[in-house]
């Protein structure tokens, strides 16, 4: 279904709560209602975060189609829309830490072999 989409389409957007998978998603839908996909893991928090605090409707349009050979998880690139809550900083979760520091030996040895 995804490969009949066009760019500027525009897709639903529905918050899973009982993912089995991930206990929590983002779900992009047809207009018919029909499951397309789900939004990237690492933008879910951000994603809800401002879908639930928004005071407009945040929306989802297809950008671009990507045929095959590219992978079913590559196929479709969405554009979302909507507001910015005040104070919000978004990718500060754990899991957009820095692994290394900027005074590592590690790092210093990629830049210099660069």
């Amino acid at each position: 279904r995804v490969l009949e989409l066009q760019p500027g389409h525009e897709l639903r957007i529905a918050i899973e709560a009982n993912n089995p998978a991930t206990h929590f998603a983002v779900q992009l839908q047809t207009d018919d209602l029909v499951p397309i996909g789900y939004a990237p893991r690492y933008l879910v928090n951000d994603l809800a975060h401002v879908i639930l605090r928004c005071s407009i409707p945040v929306s989802a349009t297809v950008s671009r189609v990507n045929l095959p050979p590219a992978p079913p998880s590559q196929r479709l690139l969405v554009s979302f829309e909507g507001c910015w809550p005040d104070d919000y900083e978004p990718m500060s979760g754990n899991q957009f830490q820095v692994l290394v520091g900027d005074d590592s030996p590690v790092l210093e040895e990629a830049l210099v072999a660069s």
